[in-house]
């Protein structure tokens, strides 16, 4: 996963330990500060472009002298466009009593930052960066009727597989097509970018179909997180 984030440079807290943070939970981070001009940039657009979620750190910069602050004019021009190339994952980290035009508000999510006390804003950005997080499974087919099935076809790529999760008995993740990979003797899929938190979810199931010329084998109520699933022949 991709994460873009933005941020005043001078507020050095950030880079010393929310970015560290953030790239605990195995996402890479992208930025624009080696970039960071007048005006977002080209670069800048590519990178929001490319992310899967982005954060922005709405920080203290001027003294209104009545209250409020003015917070970095260029990290709002990312906030803009990150809005108009509509990325569906966006939190800001909003400092109190700060003020610009057209802030993210009910629409979007933000986290609320404490000048004297960081420690809740950052335990709240960990939460919701694990909510976004996506991990990969790798899932052995079984049993061997089925493999000895499939093998000869493996190869030459002659099937169709594709997995999906089911929550609540809906169809939430998929359907994905998928390789079958031998590995050995065995054989696999790599079920990818999958949602993290429904991993706890006791509701979420993995449903995996293979099909060959006559034939489709069908796998329902695997747990997530299970290392093997069963393959079971229609007729």
């Amino acid at each position: 996963m991709k994460i873009f984030v933005g941020w005043a440079y001078e507020a050095t807290w950030i880079e010393k330990y929310a970015i560290p943070l953030i790239e605990s939970y195995g996402v890479e981070i992208l930025t624009g500060k080696e970039l960071q001009g007048q005006a977002i940039t080209e670069k800048v657009k590519e990178l929001l472009a490319a992310a899967d979620a982005t954060i922005f750190f709405t920080t203290r910069r001027e003294d209104n002298q009545d209250g409020t602050w003015r917070t970095s004019e260029w990290v709002i021009d990312e906030i803009k466009h990150a809005e108009s190339i509509k990325k569906s994952l966006v939190l800001e980290v909003r400092e109190n009593g700060v003020i610009y035009p057209n802030k993210i508000n009910a629409e979007r999510q933000h986290v609320k930052l404490n000048s004297d006390d960081k420690i809740e804003a950052l335990v709240d950005l960990a939460v919701t960066v694990g909510r976004w997080r996506r991990l990969g499974l790798k899932i052995k087919l079984t049993p061997d009727k089925f493999v000895e099935s499939i093998k000869p076809r493996v190869f030459k790529k002659d099937y169709s597989c594709s997995y999906a999760i089911r929550q609540g008995g809906k169809l939430s993740h998929g359907p994905q097509s998928a390789e079958i990979v031998r590995e050995a003797s065995d054989l696999y899929i790599y079920a990818i970018d999958l949602p993290a938190d429904l991993m706890s979810k006791p509701d979420a199931f993995l449903e995996v179909t293979a099909s060959t010329s006559g034939n489709q084998w069908i796998s329902t109520g695997s747990r997530l997180g299970a290392l093997e699933v069963v393959m079971e022949k229609l007729e």
